[in-house]
């Protein structure tokens, strides 16, 4: 009877470490911290309702305020769980808990899937800077990041300002 205790004991033993082991490393992958870095479009702050979170390595931030921040307008459908953000011609496409995300009907692997946290959505950073055509920078020292968007018409107005002979005042719109 002892033997069959000790056994007993034993399995026990064995799958109370199991379900540890795997509850941790679980945990650990699912693991949300929050992220103390700010985040700057051209220059301006983003100031968010939720603080920026870490979840594998990635940076997550409230959808809305980044993406408007950027200039897109924002829809969310709440019966697919998606959300639909469009900028001039470009459209980008995510649904909570996805690995994918959608730029102009492209599909576009994401480092981590966007979330629902404290009634946030949250997505990855780097992916909502890029999908927009911005480029993202991170300073380590600061713990700043900053998305600079793409100047598409300051750029067509310098490169073709000569040929431009209908419009007065091209300066001035240059602004």
């Amino acid at each position: 009877k002892c033997k069959r205790g000790t056994y007993l004991h034993t399995y026990y033993l064995v799958c109370g470490f199991l379900f540890f082991f795997c509850y941790s490393e679980h945990a650990s992958a699912e693991e949300i911290t929050p992220s103390p870095s700010l985040v700057y479009v051209d220059g301006q702050q983003v100031i968010y309702p939720v603080q920026p979170i870490i979840k594998n390595g990635s940076t997550l931030v409230p959808l809305r305020e980044t993406f408007e921040a950027m200039g897109a307008v924002v829809t969310w459908n709440q019966q697919e769980q998606k959300v639909t953000a469009k900028n001039g011609n470009k459209e980008v496409i995510l649904s909570i808990d996805s690995t994918v995300g959608y730029v102009d009907g492209q599909m576009i692997p994401l480092t981590s899937p966007a979330i629902i946290y404290q009634s946030k959505t949250m997505i990855p950073l780097r992916f909502v800077g890029e999908a927009f055509g911005g480029e993202v920078d991170y300073d380590v020292t600061t713990k700043m990041i900053n998305i600079t968007m793409p100047k598409f018409m300051l750029n067509f107005l310098s490169t073709e300002l000569a040929t431009l002979t209908n419009i007065k005042q091209v300066e001035a719109a240059k602004l």
